[in-house]
C-alpha cells in the first residue's frame, strides 16, 4: 500500500457556521485512523497555512467518519462514507509527475451547506477536487445540551443565520459540478462594435506572447501554476477569478478578472445542459489598444455567450492601465491569493 506525507484539515463556506463534534479519517479497512493536523476551519477550498516540519507518512484515507452541527441551518449531520483512494492516488501521482517541485502536501475536506462534503488534494500552487459527498441529516441537539457542551466553543448568539433563498441546494450542486473546457487566448481586436481577427492589412497588429493563466474556481479548487494544460481540454469547476499575464513587444501586462457568480452559473449550466457532450472554449479577449477586455464561452460551431458582468483591472509594466466600467473592488486587484 502506497504511503504519502501530508497533513489534514477542514474548510467551510465563509458564511456558514459549523461545529465539528467527531471526525476521523480511516486509512485502512481495519479502521486505523489519523487525526486532524488542525481543526480550525478555513474558508472554502483554502488549505491551512499551518507549517508542519514533521508530516507523518500514511496511506491516503479510505473512509471518512464525521459528525457536525450545522449551526447556521440549525441542523446536525453525520457521514460514514468510503473515500476513493484509487482516484486520490492517481491524482497525486499525476500532479507529482507534472509539478515535481510543488508536491501535494494536504488532504483536506470542506463542509458545505445541506450536508455536502468536498475532498481536495492541495499543494501550495494548485488543488484538485477528489470527491463530492452527501451526509445524512440527524436530529439537532436541544438548547440545554448545546449550552452545556459547546457554548464556550461557539456561543449560540454569534451564529449567523443561513438564508436558503440566497444560496439554494441546486446552487451548491452546480458549484461542485465538473465541466470539460479550456482557456483560449485570442489575437483579436475590438473595432468599437465587435471583435475581429487581425489580418495582414492591420498595421497596428501586436502579437501577444502569453505568459500564463491562473484561476480560482467555485468548487473550491485553484491553480496558480501558469500551466499550459489549462489551454488544453480538462475537467474542472466553473472559474470565478482569473488572472492572465502576457507581453506585447516590450510591455508586460497582467489582467485580473472577477466573474459574476450568477452569470457564470447561468451561462455554464445553460451551455452544458444544451450541449452535454460538447467541450467548451473559454475565450480570453485582450485588446490593449482599445483598452477592451472580455471573457466569453463557446464551443466548436456553437454560439458565443459573453460574460457581460465581468469586472477587471489591467496593469501595464506594473502600473495601473485600465479598469472595467463596473469595477467596484474596494481592496484592489493585487490581493490575489
Amino acid at each position: 500500500m502506497k504511503q504519502y506525507s501530508y497533513i489534514t484539515n477542514i474548510s467551510k463556506y465563509t458564511f456558514y457556521d459549523t461545529l465539528v463534534t467527531e471526525i476521523s479519517f480511516c486509512y485502512d479497512e481495519e479502521g486505523h485512523t489519523l487525526g486532524l493536523t488542525t481543526s480550525d476551519c478555513g474558508d472554502w477550498g483554502v488549505p491551512s497555512n499551518l507549517v508542519v516540519h514533521t508530516k507523518k507518512v500514511f496511506p491516503l484515507p479510505v473512509r471518512l467518519k464525521m459528525k457536525w452541527l450545522a449551526l447556521s441551518e440549525n441542523k446536525s449531520y453525520e457521514i460514514d462514507e468510503s473515500l476513493d483512494q484509487v482516484k486520490a492516488e492517481a491524482l497525486w501521482e499525476k500532479h507529482l509527475q507534472d509539478f515535481p517541485e510543488d508536491p501535494f502536501t494536504q488532504y483536506f475536506l470542506g463542509i458545505g451547506p445541506y450536508g455536502g462534503v468536498a475532498i481536495w488534494l492541495s499543494s501550495y500552487n494548485r488543488s484538485v477536487l477528489v470527491q463530492w459527498l452527501q451526509a445524512e441529516e440527524q436530529p439537532m441537539i436541544d438548547k440545554d445540551e448545546y449550552e452545556e457542551k459547546y457554548e464556550d466553543d461557539f456561543p449560540i448568539a454569534d451564529v449567523r443565520p443561513f438564508d436558503e433563498s440566497v444560496f439554494p441546494p441546486e446552487r451548491l450542486q452546480s458549484n461542485m459540478r465538473q465541466y470539460r473546457y479550456r482557456f483560449v487566448p485570442l489575437e483579436e481586436f475590438f473595432d468599437g462594435k465587435q471583435w475581429r481577427r487581425y489580418t495582414d492589412n492591420d498595421f497596428f497588429y501586436e502579437q501577444i506572447t502569453l505568459n500564463g493563466v491562473e484561476v480560482k474556481r467555485l468548487d473550491g479548487t485553484f491553480d496558480f501554476t501558469d500551466a499550459d494544460y489549462l489551454m488544453q481540454y480538462h475537467e474542472a469547476g466553473k472559474p470565478i477569478r482569473i488572472t492572465v499575464r502576457w507581453r506585447e513587444r516590450r510591455s508586460s501586462f497582467i489582467a485580473h478578472f472577477w466573474l459574476d457568480e450568477d452569470e457564470i452559473t447561468s451561462v455554464f449550466d445553460l451551455f452544458f445542459n444544451t450541449y452535454p457532450e460538447a467541450s467548451a472554449d473559454l475565450l480570453l479577449r485582450l485588446d490593449t489598444r482599445a483598452k477592451h477586455f472580455e471573457i466569453a464561452l463557446t464551443g466548436k460551431g456553437l454560439p458565443i455567450h459573453i460574460l457581460n458582468n465581468t469586472q477587471y483591472i489591467v496593469a501595464k509594466n506594473d502600473g495601473e492601465f485600465c479598469v472595467s466600467e463596473n469595477y467596484n473592488k474596494e481592496f484592489g486587484a493585487w490581493c490575489w491569493r
